[in-house]
C-alpha cells in the first residue's frame, strides 16, 4: 500500500505519541503547544530530550498552537524554529492566522532571512540525520554533549548545536535586544560577518531581522545556495564553509542521495565525502560513490580564519586561482573562493602559501 501512495518513493512519518524504537520509522511533533514565551523556551528542552530518546527528527509547533501569536514571539519562534530539525509553523482551527504573510512585511522578511540561513546549511543537517541513522548521533544537541568537561554548559538550555559544529544561541525574551550567550573554548565565527567571538560568556546583539549562529573552528560545514524549496535548493551549487581552528586545521564530511529512493543507504545508492583541511591544503575524498544521474559542484568556498591573504592558490597542482575568483576580507581574515565549479565526487586538493609578497588587494 505504501508503495502505491508514494510510488516506490520515500514517505514521511509523524507522530504525537511515540515510543521507545520509534525514531527508526518517525518524527516527533512536540505536540499541543501554546502561544506563550515560556512555550518558546520549553521547546529547546524537548528537542533536545527527544534527540537523546533516539527521536531527532523533532520539533514544536511553531508560534504555538493554541491561542494566537502576537508579532514579535511569532517572529523569535520563527527565528528558533528555522533549527528545529522539523521545522512547522503550524496552530489550531480557528486561531488567528500566524504564517508570517499574516504579518508585516518587516516580520516576513525576518522569517525568510532565518528560513535562508536554514536552506544554506540543509547539507549539513542532511550529513547530521546520515550520522544519526548509521550510528545512532543526535542531531540538535546540549552543550554538554559537545563539552563534557566544561561545567559551565551543564544547565544551558537557552542554546543548543547543530552536530558538533553550529551553535545557535536564539533571542527567547520578550523585548529582547541582546542575549548573552556562552561560548565553550574553541574558536567561534559569526555565521554573517565571520568576526571570531571569543569563548566565555559574550553579549551578543539580537538584531530582530536575525539569529545568532556561529561557526566551530576545527570544522568544514557543506552548505547549499539557497532557493525556495529543497527541490530547487538541491540542484544549486555547494558551498564549502571552512572555520579554521588556532592551528589552521579543520575537517568534515557530506553525506548525499537522491532525497526520495526508500533505504537509499541499505541500497548503497549515495555519495559520501570526507572533507580535510591542514598545512595549506583543502582536500576532499570521495569514499563511497554509488550515486547516480546527478552532479554536485562546490561553486563557493569560505575559508574563515586565514592568518593572511596567500601569494597563490592551486587547484589539483595545475590550476591558479585568479583575482576575479576570490573575495579577502582582512579585517575577519575571510577568504571567499568564488566563480569556481569543482565536481564534488572527483578527489580534489587546493593548496595556497604564504612564501612571498602578498597579492595588492
Amino acid at each position: 500500500m505504501a508503495g502505491i501512495v508514494y510510488d516506490n518513493s520515500r514517505g514521511m512519518l509523524l507522530s504525537r505519541s511515540t515510543y521507545p524504537g520509534a525514531g527508526k520509522y518517525a518524527g516527533h511533533d512536540l505536540g499541543d503547544n501554546a502561544s506563550k514565551w515560556s512555550h518558546l523556551k520549553w521547546s529547546i528542552v524537548g528537542m533536545l530530550e527527544f534527540g537523546l530518546f533516539g527521536i531527532p527528527f523533532v520539533g514544536a509547533n511553531i508560534c504555538g498552537y493554541h491561542g494566537n501569536a502576537d508579532e514579535e514571539l511569532c517572529l523569535r519562534w520563527m527565528q528558533l524554529g528555522a533549527f528545529y530539525p522539523f521545522s512547522r509553523n503550524y496552530n489550531a482551527y480557528g486561531q488567528t492566522d500566524q504564517d508570517p504573510a499574516a504579518f508585516s512585511t518587516e516580520m516576513q522578511k525576518a522569517s525568510k532571512n532565518a528560513l535562508e540561513v536554514r536552506y544554506s546549511l540543509l547539507p549539513y543537517l542532511y550529513t547530521l540525520f546520515y550520522h544519526s541513522h548509521v550510528h545512532g548521533n543526535t542531531v540538535a544537541r546540549a552543550l554538554l554533549n559537545e563539552f563534557s568537561n566544561d561545567p559551565n554548559t551543564y544547565d544551558i538550555d537557552r542554546q543548543f548545536m547543530w552536530g558538533p559544529a553550529l551553535l545557535v544561541s536564539p533571542a527567547l525574551d520578550p523585548g529582547a535586544a541582546r542575549v548573552d550567550a556562552y561560548f565553550p573554548q574553541s574558536r567561534w565565527y559569526d555565521y554573517y560577518t565571520a568576526h571570531v567571538t571569543p569563548p566565555g560568556v559574550q553579549t551578543l546583539r539580537s538584531a530582530l531581522d536575525r539569529v545568532n549562529v556561529h561557526f566551530r573552528g576545527g570544522y568544514i560545514i557543506p552548505g547549499q545556495v539557497a532557493a525556495n524549496t529543497t527541490e530547487y535548493s538541491r540542484k544549486n551549487t555547494l558551498r564549502l564553509f571552512v572555520a579554521l581552528d588556532e592551528y589552521e586545521t579543520a575537517k568534515g564530511d557530506l553525506y548525499w542521495d537522491d532525497g526520495k529512493t526508500q533505504d537509499a543507504y541499505r541500497k548503497s545508492e549515495y555519495l559520501y565525502v570526507r572533507f580535510t583541511c591542514a598545512g595549506g591544503e583543502l582536500r576532499w575524498t570521495p569514499e563511497y560513490n554509488g550515486l547516480t544521474g546527478e552532479k554536485l559542484h562546490v561553486g563557493f568556498i569560505d575559508i574563515l580564519g586565514m592568518s593572511r591573504l596567500p601569494k597563490r592558490i592551486i587547484v589539483n597542482g595545475a590550476t591558479a586561482i585568479q583575482q576575479y575568483q576570490y573575495d579577502w576580507q582582512p579585517s575577519s581574515d575571510f577568504l571567499r573562493l568564488k566563480h569556481i565549479r569543482l565536481p564534488i565526487d572527483d578527489y580534489t586538493v587546493i593548496q595556497w602559501d604564504y612564501t612571498v609578497i602578498q597579492w595588492p588587494y
